[in-house]
């Protein structure tokens, strides 16, 4: 069998077409935050489970003007979740923040005022809503540092207790990825 220089570049280029296709992502879920690759050789998250994930964000930044780290992996799941074509419907995340993750909440007036600067998690909040993740904070912890409330971002629910919030949606059935 005779094979030619045109027939294996053609071979080559369909094997590429088929391989890029196969890695071809929808949009990010939060764009501009969380950046995933994904492989067809990858475990991937699968598209046909309901998606019921708290994460229990707790660790505040080392770089002052970078979003909050653990708000920064809740948009990086959110992507694998989309970029793994699991459907909107099932992506049910919610982000409970306190300790030294809680000034990430902050207005950016409020953080201005405390800390010379606007908030670089004011975007990531903004956007984590924008893909359906619930972002929460414990008013216990924020009693303790002096936050009112009109200092909390509007992205943000107020809960009783991050604790209580974490419990009750395990009890519900839900996995919790510590912070």
């Amino acid at each position: 069998m005779r094979v030619t220089l045109g027939a294996i570049a053609l071979s080559l280029i369909v094997a590429n077409a088929a391989f890029a296709e196969s890695v071809r992502q929808p949009p990010a879920a939060v764009p501009g935050f969380g950046q995933v690759t994904l492989t067809p050789e990858m475990a991937n998250p699968d598209p046909k489970l309901d998606y019921r994930v708290v994460f229990d964000v707790t660790r505040g930044g080392d770089d002052a003007a970078a979003p909050n780290p653990g708000l920064e992996r809740v948009a990086r799941f959110a992507n694998y979740l989309s970029a793994a074509r699991v459907p909107l419907e099932a992506r049910n995340l919610v982000a409970v923040v306190h300790g030294a993750a809680t000034k990430a909440i902050l207005t950016d007036a409020a953080y201005q005022a405390k800390y010379g600067r606007p908030n670089p998690t004011t975007p990531l909040l903004a956007a984590l809503r924008a893909a359906g993740v619930d972002v929460h904070v414990c008013s216990v912890v924020l009693s303790r540092a002096g936050i009112t409330p009109d200092m909390v971002s509007s992205s943000v629910t107020i809960d009783a207790a991050a604790m209580v919030t974490e419990a009750t949606l395990q009890l519900k059935g839900w996995a919790l990825v510590p912070g």
